[in-house]
């Protein structure tokens, strides 16, 4: 992956690692084990880690900040075991929108509902970035929107849990993030029906869809 610009952040990478630098700080809705939850940051990084990875995360990923001089309450942090060379990365503007996307994913521990897993490489890390101006509600909203596109990917493309069988909506570590510029109002919806949630959802299918059909089951 190359080094990104736009009028709202920077994507480039380091050594097993690739981030979003924003210009200005965000709001961030996130499942990220570094600084997920409601957080404003300036950094969205998704960091490659061996798969007998058998941390705390919080600590370990703490340690890996301090070691690139990076602020910790800045930095939202995603793992995955996935080759990061591997990511999607996908930004536009349409009808005056901004959106930028970026996925990581393999599915060898695909989980269904009730399943146990296994030890294999399989995490989905989604981050979304958009100007779109919503409300907390409308984020979360947006939020659902994103999860609710990933699952459709999965049962499309029917992926399976390999202990069960059964379509699996996701693996057992996946991780969605969802980046806004801090605004007073916005919209109260993010749905499917809505324009952002139909151009946001429908982005992160068609980028699982690419990497499904990219993938080695891994």
């Amino acid at each position: 992956m190359g080094f990104i610009s736009n009028r709202y952040c920077k994507y480039g990478n380091g050594e097993k690692f690739y981030f979003l630098k924003f210009n200005e700080p965000v709001d961030a809705i996130s499942s990220a084990p570094f600084n997920g939850g409601f957080k404003k940051i300036e950094m969205y990084i998704n960091r490659q880690v061996p798969i007998e990875y058998n941390y705390d995360p919080v600590e370990e990923i703490g340690s890996f900040l301090d070691q690139e001089g990076l602020p910790k309450e800045k930095c939202l942090v995603t793992i995955t075991a996935c080759n990061i060379e591997k990511a999607y990365l996908k930004q536009f503007s349409d009808s005056g929108i901004f959106i930028l996307a970026s996925i990581t994913a393999c599915f060898g521990n695909a989980l269904s509902i009730g399943g146990d897993g296994l030890i294999s490489p399989g995490t989905i890390n989604i981050a979304v970035f958009t100007d779109y101006g919503l409300s907390a509600a409308g984020g979360l909203n947006l939020f659902q929107s994103i999860v609710e596109a990933k699952s459709q990917a999965l049962n499309d493309f029917q992926i399976r849990d390999k202990t069960t069988g059964r379509i699996s909506p996701g693996t057992s570590t996946d991780t969605t993030s969802l980046f806004l510029i801090p605004a007073r109002g916005g919209d109260n919806y993010g749905g499917r029906l809505t324009e952002i949630g139909k151009k946001i959802s429908m982005t992160v299918y068609n980028g699982l869809e690419e990497m499904c059909s990219n993938s080695d089951g891994h």
